[in-house]
Order: structure tokens, then C-alpha cells, then sequence
């Protein structure tokens, strides 16, 4: 008799093993939280460990098995096999003191045959080992053997957090049949899962007994759950035994129960309920609901187990038809990720949908959100992900946000805060970019804040100029910028009206829109000897935006029609001008700004498909003597390069190259489905070709950018005034490579 019972044993377990030999073979068995369960292994084998991820029973075993295969994966896969072949062993073996030989041998076969269990005991995937602890100490607590018992529960923590409940479980229910408390199992027990809590809250901060226990939700939508998991329940065990388990469990094996107790708590959770959760439950469920039909009249037993047997196969043949499918959804994964490792290192970020190219690419993983992409790329950078991997798959079936990154030159150029570093083109639909993720050039958080009431900003030689909407033109050093100056530190020049400063190129002469007697004139004003000179014969033209080009001061008039003025401050002469080529009428300018002989104009074209539009033309200034144009003559300045742009300001001011310029433009935002929702205000650096690179980040608006060297001051939300100093690098607009769409 014992030799059948070791026989049937025996058949049991090669039946298990030769079917998952064969699903070895066929299935790539990394998962999504396989990919963790490695990064922890590998950890391990460094000497390190990340606290906050996966527990390390599981890596730990890998980290052992990887020694040997010398490939983590097969080494995951293998650790998996290995125990779930020998809990489906243990428990042919163990269940024969339950139920008669032939049920006993039916519920291994079960077992053995399960699709979704013969799936994890392949998969890098935890249930296995955790399965197997638990059903050992099961098996040793019968027999008494407390301290290997509650070892081996204090692992399965190690394993799963959840094997906390069995402990306490399992301890209630002997305390309460033997009438006393097992301190030697407890306490065993308890050994690590006090030195893992212990530790991992120490490293956190604040007391945790596992950093992977879950968010508790009490507030979601707990009938949904609930339901999910009576659903995926049904996908693993037949529910008509689940009553009978239940009730045989309470009236003859109540300790029995315990690992079930977790299956209570999934709908409490805000996680995503799958069947593979319900397989540790799976043999005592088993177990349980064969037990009680066992104890039904001959003929109703052969009913239930019958229908049992129908339902089992309705809930698992969906999941069987599958067995043979891979279960990553990233199409060649490793051959992407071997291509992108070299310009990746172990304890980089790379954010994504799924962590299977960066795991083969030898790097860390963030997980990519489903939001509109400024949030996205925003959550990338508060979340210290180093990468972002725009996978041609991915982009196309799941992040559409994310296709202009894939597809659009101009919007990967004026995306400041991303870096391209590798492509990926083997073949169309597996082709994949890596950006560099990068903090942005501007910030609220890298800029400075002065003060909340400016309007405009000039730099002078050591000092920075402000226009305050109170009309008053204000200095201050630029040393006393180095820390926070007080109001004192501001020194009111004295005039009236004061708007749109700008400094000549040599530093010693300031220009400014300002009042006197009773209308608005271009001041010149030298500091050095404190010298004011209006020119009131601006006055008629309402002037804006005066800016010094060689010995002369370029304004705009904005008494109609608006157009070009150049005074030639000697003489007080004033002329017209232009750019040549440019037909009257055809563009109106609305604002200037100058560096030694080179100027940068600002039109509104009158033919536009919207308010925003504007020209931004360049140009230099001629080498004239006013007193040679006639009065009705036209200076007319040749012209270097133009570019048609949206513009949410129209101040703008040379880069400190000398060869473009920076402009707030609009930048457009896209949402979760890729489809531009607005265009959001930015400062960017424009270059000749109309290319720009997005510079400013985190602001809702900004005006009256003013440089001087790599120094920036310009204006935000609510008239604040704010300075930060920028590398050179940020002023490169970089050749930009891109893929063309499927479809």
C-alpha cells in the first residue's frame, strides 16, 4: 500500500513537470514583476538592496540560482520550477491524510494540471516559492514542529507580505485547539519579519512592516473589486465547492482556513486583481471543498464533483488557450534592450509603459503614466527617472502622446528637458529613441524671484534696470543679486512714466519710454554723469520699444501708421525705416530690440490665421547720415533672416551668440490621447531656420526677456521679476533624428 502511495506520488509530480517542462520551453517567462524580482536579485549580487521594492525572499533565491545558470532569467524561471513541481508533490503527499487515495490523487492531478499555476511555476513570478513555505509549514505544524514551521512562514513573508496574516492565523487557531500559545512557532515567525520591518523602516522614515503592502482603499470602488474578485475566483476554483470548503474548513479544520484569510482583503486594496493572486489559496480551497464533498451521500457526491469538475474547466480553458502565448506585450524586447544597454548603467531610470526593454537594457524602470505629455514628462522629473524609452509599439497603441517625440523633428528640437541619445531601427514596428531626461533650462525652481512689480528689465554694465508699473525706472548692483536685497537696494533714477528700457552696447547709455510734460518721449539717460536727455520730438508718434542701432535710436511709432522711426540723437533729426523688401502694409511692427549694428524686429502680418501670429525678422543696421535722407526718405535696413512664429509676448532679445533670438512662444500641449489641447507660453531660443528650443518650463506666462552675457532677467505671472544664470549649452538647438509613422 505504501509503495502505490510513493508511485502515485511519483506520477503526480512527473505528470507536473513534464507539462511544465514543455510550457518552459515555449513561454519567455519574464513578467512585469518579474523584471523587479531580477533587478533585486542582481542587487543582491552586488552586496546591495533596494528597500523600497520587492522583498528579497524571492530575489534571494535567484541571486543563488544565477551563480550557477550565470542568466538571471532562466535562474528566476528554474527557482519557480523547482518549487512549484515540489508543492504540487507535497501536497499529493500531505492531502492523502485528508482525503481517500483516489481524491486525494484527482485533487494532485489538479494541480498538476492547472493552467494558471503551471504558468507561475515557469513565470519569474514569487507565488511558487511562497506556496511551497506555506504548505510546509502547513505540513510541520501538524506533526509539531513549531520552529521550522514559523521559520518557514517567517520566509514566506520574506516572499509575500501577506504571510504576516497566516503567522497570526495560524497561532490563533493552535492557541485555541491546544489551549495554549505556541510561542516557538510564533516567535520563530516573527524573527524575520521584525528584522525586515525593522529595517525597512528605519530606511523609510516612518514604521512600515513591508514597503510592498499594498494602499489600502476604502473609498474606491470596493463593490467593483469585490466582484473582480469573485470573477477571477471563478477563473482558478469552481465556486460551487467554495460554500462546502468554508463549511467543512469551520466545523473540522479551521487552520485550514488561514491561508485563505488574505482572499477577504483583495477588494479592500487598490490594486489590480488577477487570477494568479487566487493560486496560493488554490490547494487548501482544493482541499477543503473535495473534503466536504467527500462527506455527501454517494450520489450527490458524484454530482457536485462532476459539475465541479465542468466548472473547473469552464473557468481555466479561456486561460489555457493562451499557455502558449507570450506574456510580454513589448515586441522583441531583448533585442531592443541589448541594442540601448551600452548608453545605459545599472542605476539608471528609464521610464515606460512596461519594464522589459529596460530590464534586458540593463537599467532601472519607471512607470509612464497615461496623462497629457507636460504632465508626463513633469511626473518623469519629480519621480528621478533618468531615461524615457518611446517604443514604436507603445507610441503607437498606448501613449499617442508620445508620437511626436517618434515623429516630429520640430517638437523633439524644442523639447529642452529630453536629450536623444540612441535609436533603435532594426525594423518598422520595433523601432524605439532614448532620451536623456534633463532638468529644464528655466524653472520657478531654478530662477529667482526679486520683486512683484515690473513691467520691464534692462541690464547696464553692473547694474539691472527695472520699469515698475507704478511708472518709476529703478537700479540695483548686480552683487547685491547674490543674495536676496532688500527694498533699500533699489535706487529710483527719478523718472515719470518709465517703460521699455534698453542699454546701448557699450553699457554707458540707457533709452527709455518716458513722461514729460504730459506726453510719452524716448529719454536717453547717462548714468556716469547722470544726464537726461528727452527728445521730444518723439512725442507725436507715440513711441515704444527705443532701442540704440550705432550712433542712432530705432524706435517704433505707434501713432498710426505704425511703422519704423530712426532719431539721430545729435540733430534730433527723425527719418523712417524699414526692411528692405518689405511692402508697406504688408506687416505691422510692434516691437525692436538691438545689439551694435544687428536688429531684431517683431511684425504682425496682416494676413494671419490668428491673433497670436507673428514674423520675427532680423536685419542690419546701414552705415548712414541722416542728414542725407530726405525728409519723406526711407532708411531701408537689409535684411538677415525671418521666421514666422506664434508669440504669446512680443519683446524679445538676442541670445548671447549674437545669431538668434529668444521669444515667448506658444508651444503646443498635447493630452493623453496626442491630440493639441492650447498653446502654452515659453521662452525658446529661434534660430534662422524658424527652429526653437523650448528653454522655460512650470510658468503660466512670461514677457520682456533681457540678457546680459548668460545672466537672464525677465518678467512672470503677476508682474514678478526673476533672474537665473544659464550654461551655453542651453542656447544649442540640436540636429535632430526622428522616424517616419507606419501609418
Amino acid at each position: 500500500m505504501r509503495s502505490a502511495l510513493r508511485s502515485s506520488t511519483l506520477w503526480v509530480t512527473l505528470i507536473a513537470l513534464v507539462g511544465r517542462l514543455l510550457l518552459l520551453a515555449v513561454q519567455p517567462g519574464l513578467t512585469y514583476d518579474g523584471t523587479y524580482y531580477l533587478r533585486q536579485a542582481e542587487r543582491l549580487l552586488r552586496l546591495e538592496y533596494e528597500v523600497v521594492g520587492f522583498p528579497p525572499g524571492y530575489p534571494a533565491l535567484i541571486a543563488l540560482g544565477t551563480l550557477v545558470t550565470r542568466d538571471p532569467v532562466l535562474a528566476g524561471r528554474l527557482v519557480s520550477l523547482v518549487a512549484g513541481v515540489a508543492s504540487v508533490a507535497l501536497f499529493h503527499a500531505w492531502s492523502r491524510r485528508v482525503l481517500a487515495v483516489p481524491l486525494a490523487f484527482g485533487a494532485a492531478l489538479v494541480l498538476a494540471l492547472h493552467p494558471h499555476l503551471a504558468r507561475t511555476h515557469v513565470e519569474v513570478l514569487s507565488e511558487s516559492v511562497y506556496l511551497l513555505a506555506v504548505l510546509g509549514a502547513v505540513v510541520l505544524l501538524e506533526t509539531r514542529r513549531h520552529v521550522v514551521a514559523g521559520l518557514l512562514l517567517g520566509f514566506a513573508f520574506l516572499c509575500r507580505p501577506e504571510a504576516v496574516l497566516l503567522l497570526f492565523g495560524f497561532t490563533l487557531v493552535v492557541s485555541v485547539q491546544e489551549k495554549r500559545i505556541p510561542w516557538r512557532f510564533l516567535l520563530a515567525g516573527l524573527v524575520p519579519v521584525a528584522a525586515y520591518a525593522t529595517w525597512a523602516s528605519v530606511t523609510l522614515g516612518h514604521p512600515v512592516l513591508s514597503p510592498k503592502q499594498g494602499q489600502l482603499d476604502l473609498g474606491g470602488d470596493l463593490v467593483g473589486r469585490a466582484l473582480t474578485t469573485f470573477k477571477t475566483l471563478h477563473a482558478v476554483f469552481p465556486l460551487l465547492l467554495l460554500p462546502g470548503a468554508v463549511w467543512f474548513g469551520l466545523r473540522s479544520r479551521p487552520d485550514l482556513l488561514v491561508p485563505l484569510l488574505y482572499l477577504l482583503l483583495l477588494p479592500w486594496y487598490d490594486i489590480h486583481i488577477q487570477e494568479r493572486m487566487h493560486l496560493p489559496a488554490l490547494p487548501f480551497l482544493l482541499l477543503l471543498g473535495v473534503a466536504w464533498a467527500a462527506k455527501l451521500p454517494r450520489r450527490a457526491r458524484r454530482g457536485v464533483l462532476a459539475t465541479a469538475s465542468v466548472l473547473l474547466l469552464v473557468g481555466v480553458l479561456p486561460g489555457a488557450r493562451h499557455l502558449g502565448a507570450a506574456g510580454i506585450v513589448t515586441p522583441h524586447a531583448r533585442e531592443i534592450g541589448a541594442s540601448l544597454r551600452p548608453f545605459l548603467e545599472f542605476d539608471d531610470r528609464v521610464a515606460g509603459r512596461f519594464p522589459f526593454v529596460s530590464y534586458y537594457a540593463g537599467a532601472g524602470f519607471v512607470r509612464q503614466p497615461l496623462v497629457a505629455y507636460s504632465a508626463l514628462v513633469d511626473s518623469l522629473l519629480s519621480w528621478d527617472a533618468t531615461h524615457l524609452l518611446v517604443l514604436e509599439n507603445e507610441m503607437e497603441n498606448i501613449s499617442p502622446q508620445l508620437r511626436p517625440l517618434f515623429d516630429d523633428p520640430a517638437f523633439v528640437a524644442a523639447e529642452a528637458r529630453l536629450q536623444a541619445l540612441a535609436w533603435v531601427a532594426d525594423r518598422p514596428g520595433s523601432r524605439a529613441i532614448l532620451y536623456q531626461v534633463k532638468e529644464a533650462p528655466i524653472s520657478p525652481q531654478s530662477t529667482r524671484a526679486l520683486r512683484n512689480d515690473v513691467t520691464g528689465a534692462a541690464w547696464i554694465e553692473d547694474a539691472l534696470l527695472v520699469s515698475t508699473s507704478s511708472g518709476r525706472l529703478e537700479s540695483i548692483a548686480t552683487a547685491a543679486l547674490a543674495a536676496t536685497p532688500p527694498a533699500s537696494s533699489w535706487r529710483d533714477l527719478g523718472f515719470e512714466g518709465a517703460r521699455e528700457p534698453s542699454v546701448s552696447q557699450d553699457g554707458r547709455r540707457i533709452l527709455l519710454v518716458a513722461r514729460e510734460k504730459g506726453a510719452d518721449v524716448v529719454v536717453q539717460y547717462e548714468p556716469q554723469s547722470q544726464t537726461r536727455t528727452p527728445f521730444e520730438v518723439t512725442a507725436r508718434d507715440r513711441p515704444s520699444s527705443p532701442i540704440f542701432v550705432g550712433d542712432h535710436i530705432l524706435y517704433v511709432r505707434q501713432e498710426p501708421p505704425r511703422s519704423l522711426r530712426v532719431l539721430d540723437p545729435k540733430t534730433s533729426r527723425v527719418r523712417a525705416a524699414r526692411l528692405e523688401g518689405l511692402d508697406p502694409g504688408t506687416a505691422t511692427p510692434t516691437a525692436i530690440v538691438g545689439r551694435g549694428s544687428s536688429v531684431a524686429i517683431t511684425y504682425v502680418p496682416s494676413r494671419r490665421e490668428h491673433e497670436a501670429q507673428r514674423v520675427v525678422a532680423t536685419a542690419t543696421w546701414p552705415a548712414v547720415d541722416l542728414a542725407s535722407v530726405p525728409a519723406r526718405g526711407v532708411i531701408e535696413m537689409p535684411g538677415r533672416w525671418a521666421t514666422q512664429l506664434t508669440l504669446a509676448d512680443d519683446a524679445i532679445c538676442w541670445s548671447p551668440d549674437g545669431e538668434r533670438v529668444l521669444a515667448m512662444v506658444g508651444v503646443r500641449q498635447l493630452d493623453d490621447s496626442g491630440v493639441t489641447t492650447h498653446l502654452e507660453p515659453s521662452l525658446a531660443v529661434v534660430e534662422a531656420s524658424g527652429r526653437y528650443r523650448r528653454l522655460a518650463f512650470g510658468f503660466e506666462s512670461l514677457r520682456a526677456p533681457a540678457m546680459r552675457g548668460f545672466h537672464l532677467a525677465l518678467v512672470s505671472e503677476a508682474a514678478t521679476l526673476r533672474t537665473t544664470h544659464l550654461e551655453a549649452s542651453v542656447f544649442e538647438i540640436p540636429e535632430v533624428r526622428v522616424f517616419q509613422r507606419l501609418r
